[in-house]
């Protein structure tokens, strides 16, 4: 990933950021491939973290935007069931 500083922020986890060269990207590769258990791990936990974070955001909302709902449960729609 670039290394960019908006993008050092929101993928603090879980991510190589690199200089766009040539070099920075294939040491970057190297990097992972080395210690790809790491950053899966990271990945996973940046991944829970921003579920967490939207999570919070999302009750927020529906609470102004529908505050009788009080303390009903909002189903996310990838965690209801299909069938």
């Amino acid at each position: 990933m670039s290394d960019w500083p908006l993008l050092r922020d929101a993928f603090d986890e879980g991510a190589a950021h690199v200089d766009n060269t040539t070099a920075g990207i294939a040491d970057a590769i190297t990097r992972v491939r080395k210690d790809g258990a790491a950053f899966r791990g990271g990945a996973r936990r940046l991944r829970e973290r921003k579920l967490r974070r939207w999570a919070e955001i999302r009750a927020h909302i529906v609470e102004r935007v529908w505050p009788e709902a009080g303390q009903a449960v909002i189903v996310d729609p990838r965690e209801a069931e299909t069938g």
